[in-house]
């Protein structure tokens, strides 16, 4: 009994210790040179999640922050693929006969 424990408990540690890296390496840009903020601005913002910010450095001093804005609206409107749809089969929502067994 206390190998399973030992066992379950290193499993734990074991875990723990992958979430702290998964953590750790999803945030692993946290800062970037203003120089290669420069060059790479648009790759930067394109690679953080929405609500993530990145600082952007001179001479290891922190200078301005950039964070990615969540999706305030929609890109698409209600009832704009309307004319979008050409045919809809007549049996589209017919049971499938692979359950007929269940519907019986």
């Amino acid at each position: 009994m206390r190998g399973i424990i030992s066992s379950i408990m290193e499993a734990g540690r074991i875990l723990s210790a992958f979430q702290t890296f998964q953590a750790l390496e999803s945030h692993a840009m946290t800062s970037v040179t203003i120089e290669e903020a420069q060059r790479k601005l648009p790759d930067i913002v394109r690679q953080l999640q929405p609500g993530e910010e990145v600082t952007i450095t001179d001479h290891e001093r922190p200078v301005a922050q950039v964070r990615k804005a969540t999706q305030t609206s929609w890109s698409c409107k209600a009832g704009s693929a309307k004319q979008s749809i050409l045919r809809i089969a007549p049996d589209f929502d017919a049971p499938l006969d692979e359950f007929q067994e269940y519907m019986e």
